[in-house]
């Protein structure tokens, strides 16, 4: 089974990516919710968290904790809300959703592909150097 977000991973499709370490990758959603709607993900395939040992669980839980922190701190956002996913994709992942006062997150927005993109680059400017 083909898998687009381990082809992220390999870089042979494109994404807006923030950042990586050896362990996990992190995009922007490319239908977000709010602005800064990221995605973290293990580079191991797993269809869904039970799928992880115990040590990638916690070091994935870890890594959103870091990125949430930058997203705060290089968006703005009021908090930080947190989904963990592996029904829309077939590879677990989490989303970290940026919460900014009085705006919904129900509703997802249409973005550019330049304009991810360039949200990427000004989130990843802010990632310590062991995730970006």
């Amino acid at each position: 089974m083909s898998c687009i977000f381990c082809s992220f991973i390999r870089e042979s499709h494109r994404c807006a990516k923030v950042g990586e370490d050896d362990l996990l990758f992190a995009f922007l959603d490319h239908a977000p919710m709010t602005r800064g709607h990221t995605l973290v993900i293990p580079k191991v395939h797993a269809e869904d968290l039970f799928h992880l040992d115990h040590d990638m669980y916690r070091l994935l839980f870890e890594g959103a904790r870091r990125i949430a922190a930058e997203l705060r701190m290089s968006l703005g956002a009021h908090r930080i809300e947190l989904v963990v996913e592996g029904y829309g994709q077939p590879h677990l992942h989490l989303h970290l959703v940026p919460q900014y006062e009085n705006k919904s997150v129900y509703k997802r927005r249409q973005i550019s592909t330049q304009e991810l993109i360039r949200e990427a680059e000004h989130i990843a400017s802010f990632l310590v150097p062991a995730f970006s």
